[in-house]
């Protein structure tokens, strides 16, 4: 699909592209065994990193998927997911 959406040149699509990666790299957080989730995090990184920069990803997410999508995006970037959760008393990891 980063082909597909980077050989059509529209920043648009590329935004929703990248919002639509963040959704389902934490809904896939949320649903996979805990001995995969440190190999997919950093999967899921590189995936990110390679359809966008992280201010602009982070900018967006706040604005089109909320501050908690943005957070999570941003704590998979800074590779402290485990730490975000404790913080938030979320459960993922």
């Amino acid at each position: 699909m980063n082909k597909s959406i980077a050989d059509k040149n529209d920043g648009f699509l590329t935004d929703q592209l990248q919002m639509c990666k963040i959704q389902t790299h934490l809904y896939a957080l949320r649903k996979i065994k805990d001995e995969f989730k440190e190999y997919y995090i950093k999967h899921a990184k590189e995936d990110l990193d390679s359809t966008g920069i992280f201010e602009r990803t982070y900018e967006l997410a706040r604005e089109r998927i909320g501050q908690e999508n943005a957070d999570y995006y941003k704590a998979i970037e800074q590779n402290n997911v485990r730490k975000y959760l404790v913080i938030t008393n979320k459960y993922c990891l």
